[in-house]
């Protein structure tokens, strides 16, 4: 289930599912001090992410042959609570990027975006954090939540939940969610105690009636495997992170 890092990319295997897959430590090492051009670095003004996640979100978006006119969603990461739908691509901007002309938007104050525009893609950045998917292959809906200890106790799981209850009251049963490589309970220690991030998304999952299958869980501890990806705590509070994606559009041609 879990494939083979390729080029550096970590992918996720699933029938009938949309496209999910992480940066490694390595590929984010290899990009981070790559040149790029005035008219790709035009992004920085729209946009309040560190030049580092900048960086590395264009040498990805180079990487994984995206078509053209697809729609890059990302967001400020707060360790809030704020969930967002995005139906529609309203007020974008463009982006050249290695010749290829893309839409973006950058949703300040947000933890989290639910989507089922068609050429959208969803992008986060996390080093401990959890990147946590869900998605529902008959409708196409995809979702990204950045979710840590502030975000879960607030919260921002229920409050994805809900958003897609108001779609569709009986959706829950349908949908399909993946924790993503995040720090292990063993690693995270909150006033000398374990704290599962795992299990408190587990508990709220099974308030809606979420069952174990519907629940894929990354065997990935970005601690325990500091080698592969970043850990704000394993790296001394490291500004660099791993990216997290998901989208329905066929981006892979390596």
């Amino acid at each position: 289930m879990w494939g083979k890092i390729i080029n550096d990319l970590l992918f996720l295997k699933l029938e009938n599912s949309p496209n999910i897959f992480f940066t490694t430590k390595s590929f984010i090492n290899k990009i981070i001090n790559n040149n790029f051009n005035e008219e790709e670095l035009k992004i920085k003004n729209n946009i309040k992410i560190s030049d580092y996640k900048i960086k590395s979100l264009l040498g990805l978006i180079k990487k994984i042959n995206l078509p053209k006119e697809s729609s890059l969603i990302f967001y400020e990461q707060t360790h809030g609570n704020n969930v967002i739908f995005v139906k529609k691509n309203i007020d974008l901007f463009k982006i050249n990027v290695g010749g290829n002309i893309y839409n973006y938007k950058f949703y300040p104050l947000v933890d989290g975006v639910i989507t089922n525009i068609k050429k959208a893609i969803i992008f986060v950045f996390t080093a401990d954090c959890v990147p946590f998917f869900i998605y529902d292959e008959e409708k196409k809906y995809i979702a990204l939540i950045h979710i840590g200890r502030k975000g879960a106790e607030a919260g921002i799981v229920k409050n994805a939940l809900n958003l897609f209850t108001l779609k569709d009251k009986n959706i829950t049963k349908k949908l399909k969610f993946v924790v993503g490589p995040h720090i292990c309970n063993d690693c995270y220690i909150v006033d000398s105690r374990k704290y599962s991030l795992l299990e408190k998304i587990k508990r709220d999952l099974k308030e809606f009636d979420i069952k174990e299958k519907q629940i894929i869980v990354s065997p990935y501890c970005t601690s325990c495997n500091n080698d592969i990806f970043y850990s704000y705590r394993k790296d001394n509070k490291t500004d660099l992170r791993i990216i997290s994606a998901i989208t329905y559009l066929p981006i892979f041609s390596f």
